[in-house]
């Protein structure tokens, strides 16, 4: 019964594929035959096909890699049960980054979210004075008219948004979409996407998330962060139905204030590191 450890390639964790190794092929079925994956953490079984014309190659995976967010697995198969492979998924090591890609996003993907954010937060501090229409809303739906002095406000209003939730997302916050509740993230959507955990930091929980804050109190961080993530949702990243909670632009500069601050606290002061974009 042969075990072999591997460590899973970008094409593999992106397409949920194994290939098992070209000695032990002879132990897994033909192509395009049905094969039974048992995840021997828990021993969930995964009905998938080999591929029909790459001989050793196990397609179906996606749902076991990211149950387990895996990097590495064991593969154990028993010559007794030739249409079964059995797998452990590996955990994570805690920094999947080299160095070259930490650095990628350390002075350059992050900055670029935070400097938006900033750019946010200065357009939402020119429009604390109420519209005759609208109040305090935030007025991301309209017409683009070319001859209107704040043209570019739409597209910065959204970048703002979308920030918001990319980079709570990145730090492990999110909506509960029953409850509407802030909550922990324990896995990302993806295998590839890029989460605070690649950096050897753990994920935030909610109370660290919302408290601490010299400007604002617990709750209203908590009201700030929970409406940039559902207007980020049902405004600008999906048309859907109109958001339960009111967008307004105080509420998103809030927002964007306390991520950025998020981001300075619990990721480049963590690292030890100087972040490049400084705290509002």
């Amino acid at each position: 019964m042969p075990k072999i450890t591997k460590n899973l390639n970008y094409t593999e964790v992106r397409y949920g594929n194994l290939k098992i190794p070209l000695r032990f092929r002879n132990l897994v079925p033909p192509p395009s035959r049905l094969v039974t994956v048992v995840d021997d953490a828990d021993g969930e079984k995964f009905f998938c096909h080999m591929h029909r014309q790459q001989p050793g190659r196990i397609d179906g995976l996606t749902k076991l890699y990211r149950k387990h967010r895996s990097s590495a697995v064991i593969i154990e198969i028993n010559e007794r049960e030739p249409k079964t492979v059995h797998i452990y998924c590996k955990a994570v090591s805690k920094n999947l980054l080299s160095q070259h890609d930490s650095e990628e996003y350390l002075i350059g993907r992050i900055p670029y979210r935070m400097e938006s954010l900033r750019l946010c937060y200065s357009v939402c501090g020119r429009n604390l004075k109420p519209h005759p229409i609208h109040n305090l809303e935030l007025r991301i739906s309209q017409l683009l008219a070319l001859d209107r002095d704040d043209l570019l406000e739409n597209p910065i209003i959204e970048s703002g948004l979308i920030y918001c939730r990319v980079l709570l997302e990145f730090l492990g916050i999110g909506l509960d979409h029953k409850t509407g509740r802030l909550k922990q993230k324990a896995r990302l959507k993806k295998s590839t996407d890029i989460s605070i955990t690649d950096f050897g930091l753990s994920p935030l929980n909610v109370n660290h998330a919302i408290a601490g804050f010299s400007y604002a109190l617990p709750a209203e961080v908590d009201a700030a962060l929970r409406n940039v993530i559902e207007t980020a949702n049902k405004s600008v990243a999906h048309l859907t139905s109109a958001s339960k909670l009111a967008a307004d632009y105080p509420s998103l500069g809030l927002a964007c204030r306390v991520v950025i601050d998020l981001v300075n606290r619990y990721l480049y002061a963590a690292l030890g590191r100087d972040s490049l974009v400084p705290s509002i």
